[in-house]
């Protein structure tokens, strides 16, 4: 789809507004049958001006990486203003909650790195309380609100939210889809009339929370701020043990080679085993899992003790 939008003088404290109807797509409701393709719940002149902040910094990269710095440092200056805007204009100082309080209006903003830091810890709690008792432990997004959703929330410690969000069968998610003969994702969060099921292939980005999260083979960011290397050359692995899984393992296959990740877990211990492409370098993250005197070692070899 397409978009026109207007960019107001920043200068005036005004926002981006859109023009058209482009906001927040395929909102579900509290029950199937009851969605919304166009959502009412977030703003979308706040969703522009979010994406209209991650534009203008993404260009600042685009520029740095180019050495054209009179342009980076324009691009930059203007993210700033357009972020401040954000926070000015949408952003509860008092309660730590942004514009509808939505999952959407609160997980844009943390996934974007729009939030200050003083406001930061107060915003994940609100989402989390949003999730579990406004929402009943169920995701309320569309297709603006899930990579979101899916990028930002378990490295801001709501793991396990997530992890309960995916493995429910009820309407909506994707174990709904599952229960209803559903053999890919669909388009929506449940079935529309007359749309033949096999042309339904959107809200995929569950694959995120598999590979990223559990397994840690973190990927080039959706929304967020976090550098990658070109063709996997330098990444970084960080799995998280969710839930009551015992073990997980995944592999992508890049230009380099093959990448994998394979971890088991006991009542004692925490076995994770990585591939590194050559040519290539990795941060590897270890989950202490809660043990106070965890020794790590690498090849037989102890590489951390006693917190050092």
């Amino acid at each position: 789809a397409w978009v026109d939008f207007i960019g107001r003088d920043l200068a005036g404290d005004n926002h981006v507004v859109t023009e058209g109807w482009l906001g927040e797509h395929m909102l579900p409701g509290r029950e199937t049958g009851h969605w919304e393709f166009i959502s009412k719940e977030t703003p979308k002149d706040f969703i522009w001006t979010c994406f209209y902040y991650h534009n203008t910094r993404t260009r600042a990269a685009m520029c740095r990486v180019l050495g054209r710095k009179a342009e980076e440092e324009r691009y930059a200056k203007l993210a700033q203003e357009i972020r401040a805007v954000i926070n000015k204009t949408w952003l509860d100082g008092k309660t730590g909650h942004y514009g509808t309080k939505s999952q959407t209006s609160e997980i844009l903003p943390l996934a974007l790195g729009i939030v200050p830091q003083e406001n930061k810890q107060e915003l994940i709690e609100n989402i989390a309380k949003t999730i579990t008792q406004s929402d009943g432990g169920k995701l309320r997004v569309g297709h603006v609100g899930l990579p979101g959703f899916m990028e930002s929330l378990v490295e801001n410690g709501l793991g396990q939210i997530v992890y309960d969000a995916v493995n429910h069968t009820e309407f909506p998610g994707w174990g709904y889809m599952i229960a209803q003969g559903a053999t890919t994702v669909w388009e929506s969060w449940g079935m529309l009339e007359g749309w033949a099921e096999e042309s339904m292939v959107m809200l995929a980005g569950v694959g995120r929370l598999f590979y990223e999260s559990i397994a840690g083979i973190q990927e080039p960011p959706f929304y967020g701020t976090r550098e990658f290397g070109l063709g996997y050359g330098h990444f970084h692995i960080k799995p998280h043990a969710l839930g009551d899984l015992k073990r997980a393992e995944a592999s992508i296959k890049t230009v380099r080679g093959v990448i994998s990740s394979s971890w088991r877990r006991t009542d004692d211990s925490f076995v994770l085993e990585v591939e590194i492409p050559a040519n290539s370098t990795a941060r590897v993250s270890v989950p202490m899992l809660g043990f106070e005197k965890g020794v790590i070692t690498e090849g037989g070899r102890t590489v951390w003790k006693d917190g050092s």
